[in-house]
């Protein structure tokens, strides 16, 4: 770097130079010029030293640092990094899909509760020539809640909805308790199922217009018979009563582990019986009671650990 005066001017040295201040004043301007110029460069490379430091105390902690990211860059580095992130995200991947396996597939739980009850004898329904869209029901005995029930012939008993839609629709008539406790005969409106403590007995078709005006005594509906039959009831049951469980997951085949946990039922201890699981299926099984109780409720758990 030059400076502003490289070389200082030198005084005249002859006998005829005035000794006076300007004579030495030029000279001591130079000097100052020269220092002025040299003390900014040197503070100006400090300025810099210190901003290339980036914080640490000395330019050896810095330069460290600078190779040390500088060697994070080498493609060989890279190549190392990148195995070592495909290899945990692979292994993530794996860990993931077996928890997944475990929480949706290996183990699987839920709540179903088995109905038992039905109609031992009577009970049938026929289509009122009195009344308007009326039905009567027989006399009859029910088992329903562990107990055997005599049911009261109805006449007139229960009224079929009509249906001014363009379609057929569909109600049923059920046994279900009055307000008096009595177990009597009802319909439901168009569309619905036989409720919860209800005994089915026959599907009604609604034809598409079947209303009052067009059809009086209900002569074009038609009644199905969906009674659950057990006339050996409570001793003997034709069919036993079962709830079909859906998996919320498909296992891969049918060899699983059904565990069953009874949480209530209605009824008796001895009239209980077991609960057992029938029919499995990749996505789903029957539960099957063994026994005269009602509204078994279970907590169900399906076990295949070996996915």
């Amino acid at each position: 770097m030059t400076l502003p005066h490289p070389a200082i001017t030198k005084i005249p040295v002859n006998e005829r130079t005035p000794a006076n201040p300007a004579t030495f004043n030029t000279r001591y301007a130079e000097v100052d010029e020269n220092f002025t110029n040299h003390e900014t460069r040197l503070s100006n490379n400090e300025t810099e030293v210190k901003n290339a430091r980036g914080g640490k105390n000395n330019l050896n902690e810095r330069l460290v640092e600078m190779n040390n990211s500088i060697s994070g860059l080498d493609p060989d580095m890279q190549n190392m990094l990148v195995s070592s992130i495909m290899q945990a995200l692979s292994a993530a991947g794996t860990a993931n899909k077996e928890i997944r396996k475990t929480i949706e597939q290996r183990f699987q739980t839920g709540i179903a509760t088995i109905r038992n009850r039905g109609i031992i004898s009577g009970c049938t329904a026929t289509k009122s020539s009195t009344a308007t869209r009326n039905c009567s029901m027989a006399a009859g005995r029910v088992f329903v809640g562990g107990r055997i029930i005599p049911i009261d012939a109805e006449s007139n008993g229960a009224a079929i909805p009509g249906n001014s839609g363009g379609a057929a629709a569909y109600c049923y008539l059920y046994l279900g308790k009055a307000s008096s406790g009595k177990y009597e005969m009802f319909c439901t409106a168009l569309g619905d199922e036989t409720p919860e403590g209800g005994i089915p007995l026959y599907k009604v078709t609604v034809p598409a217009g079947n209303v009052e005006a067009t059809d009086q005594y209900i002569a074009n509906c038609t009644l199905t018979d969906v009674r659950r039959m057990e006339a050996g009831a409570p001793a003997i049951f034709t069919t036993a009563p079962y709830i079909y469980v859906a998996l919320p997951y498909s296992m891969l085949n049918t060899d699983y582990a059904i565990d069953v946990d009874i949480m209530d039922f209605t009824g008796c201890g001895f009239q209980l019986g077991y609960v057992y699981a029938s029919d499995r299926a990749a996505n789903g099984f029957k539960l099957c009671l063994n026994g005269v109780a009602d509204d078994v409720k279970c907590r169900w758990t399906a076990r295949k650990l070996e996915l």
